[in-house]
């Protein structure tokens, strides 16, 4: 039992030196001859999400057809793993196999891949999802960002702030579909607090420059005009709120929601 427990431990040893000199190897091509020397079926779940991680960060900056090649290792790896999992992938594995997919350019192969994991068994989680959707948002990709919205509801999700705010982003300028999400999200999320989401809410009402109002004073300040092209308008400005809740700028008694 001795001897086999130490080659275990040789082979653990041997495997994560592997990893470190793959870690270590800024070039693609290079840490691909080194995986594929690794024994896929006994990785770890560590192990396993650690090498799927080093392809998607190197992938992300290498050329296509590297990034193919990097692709089509990951889905080795991960069926490998999933053999011994009686065919079902580990989920943390499917995240980091979503990611690579995205450096690789194929997002449509990342949302196959979470489907195939759901059907055999795996529970899906919104992070499965969220690098495809924020890569779509990134690139103003408005039909890919309903492709991935679509799917949030047939998986049995509820979409979070970082999904919304994703959303938000990725339809900058469509004021109709984005008061839309809105309104989805006030039945999701009525009191939105995470900055990024706020910081998205406020873009819509055109508040992506309130930075450049700070310093100057609400009384002399009239702010920018803004409208959502149905004829109502309102201004953008930078105020403050006295202690009965009356905002300098507007003149109009506000409640004001303090967001640490």
């Amino acid at each position: 039992m001795g001897k086999k427990g130490n080659a275990n431990g040789q082979s653990t040893n041997t495997t994560n030196e592997l990893i470190a000199k793959c870690r270590a190897e800024p070039d693609l091509a290079a840490s691909l001859e080194l995986m594929e020397k690794l024994p896929c079926q006994e990785l770890s779940a560590s192990q396993l999400a650690a090498v799927l991680s080093l392809l998607a960060t190197k992938a992300a900056s290498a050329g296509k057809d590297l990034a193919a090649s990097g692709l089509e290792l990951g889905e080795k790896m991960l069926a490998a793993s999933a053999a011994t999992n009686s065919g079902r992938p580990l989920e943390p594995a499917v995240t980091v196999m979503v990611r690579l997919c995205c450096s690789a350019g194929r997002p449509q192969r990342a949302l196959a891949l979470v489907e195939e994991a759901r059907r055999a068994g795996m529970k899906p989680k919104l992070r499965n999802l969220l690098p495809v959707l924020v890569q779509a948002a990134d690139a103003q990709d408005t039909v890919a960002c309903e492709a991935v919205w679509a799917e949030i509801p047939k998986w049995g999700l509820v979409p979070q702030d970082t999904e919304y705010a994703a959303m938000l982003r990725g339809h900058t300028g469509k004021r109709q579909r984005q008061k839309e999400i809105l309104l989805q999200m006030l039945e999701d999320l009525p009191l939105p607090s995470d900055p990024p989401l706020v910081q998205e809410i406020g873009n819509v009402f055109g508040v992506d420059k309130v930075l450049d109002f700070k310093g100057t004073s609400p009384q002399m300040r009239e702010g920018r005009e803004e409208g959502d092209g149905s004829g109502r308008r309102w201004h953008v400005g930078w105020s403050s709120i006295d202690p009965l809740g009356v905002c300098s700028l507007s003149g109009y008694t506000l409640q004001g929601l303090r967001i640490s």
